[in-house]
């Protein structure tokens, strides 16, 4: 009669192998399926997109030309781009003087600085700030 082999018992190295091997495969599923979801979720429940651009006038320099700069913020949840600022202020003879500068990109809430030049003995509080427009990128 010939021998039937004997079945081989796994090693207590295989049955720990084995659960750290499913542990992390459970722990990457649970990774990329939490990933899905909050893609899923910033996709269709964000609500709207629309940026918010907001200027804030900062720190004037300048004894020829004046130089203000201008804090642009985006506290909208939308991206702009090529947006336009605008500053203008009145001459002693009523005059209007317009500076004028773009804004290449402003991501959704974010914060940048551009600078305006106007001419000699500008005064800070007169300068009238607005944003002529931007695109969708």
């Amino acid at each position: 009669m010939t021998k039937k082999p004997t079945p081989r018992k796994s090693s207590d190295k295989a049955v720990t192998g084995d659960r750290i091997e499913w542990a992390l495969a459970s722990a990457a599923a649970l990774t990329v399926l939490t990933l899905f979801g909050y893609l899923v979720y910033d996709a269709f429940a964000a609500g709207d997109r629309r940026p918010w651009i907001e200027l804030q006038r900062g720190e004037m320099n300048g004894n020829g030309p004046v130089y203000l700069e201008v804090e642009v913020s985006n506290s909208g949840s939308g991206t702009a781009a090529d947006v336009e600022i605008e500053g203008e202020v009145r001459t002693a003879s009523g005059k209007p003087v317009l500076a004028h500068a773009t804004l290449d990109y402003a991501p959704a809430e974010s914060t940048k600085r551009i600078t305006l030049v106007f001419p000699a003995g500008t005064s800070r509080d007169a300068v009238e700030l607005r944003v002529a427009g931007f695109r969708d990128p």
